[in-house]
């Protein structure tokens, strides 16, 4: 956020890993300043956690079953957690429960 308006450009984070067990979003992208913005407000955690997240690449945004979400992930991206932007909870995780893993919706 050098110029205070959003994060680094993409040649900054680290390229997805191929790993065929993670179901990658087609336009996962880094966060923008609205995305950081609004979850910060909604966490109620601190911007700059979000920032550093999306500067190491463990945290990207995309859309997930229709819904834009943020996606956590490892460094290595070996496995991702999706929740939705909007804050509402994923309706396909919430019906199958922890045992659909995390995730899962």
């Amino acid at each position: 956020m050098a110029d205070g308006t959003h994060p680094p450009t993409q040649e900054f984070f680290p390229p997805l890993p191929a790993n065929p067990s993670v179901a990658w979003p087609g336009d996962l992208s880094p966060p923008n300043a609205r995305d950081l913005r609004t979850l910060s407000l909604a966490r109620k955690l601190d911007i700059c956690a979000f920032y550093t997240a999306g500067c190491l690449g463990t945290l990207r945004i995309g859309t997930h079953h229709g819904h834009r979400a943020w996606i956590i992930t490892d460094r290595a991206g070996l496995g991702a957690e999706a929740r939705r932007l909007d804050g509402v909870v994923l309706l396909r995780y919430l019906l199958a429960g922890p045992a659909g893993g995390p995730g899962d919706g």
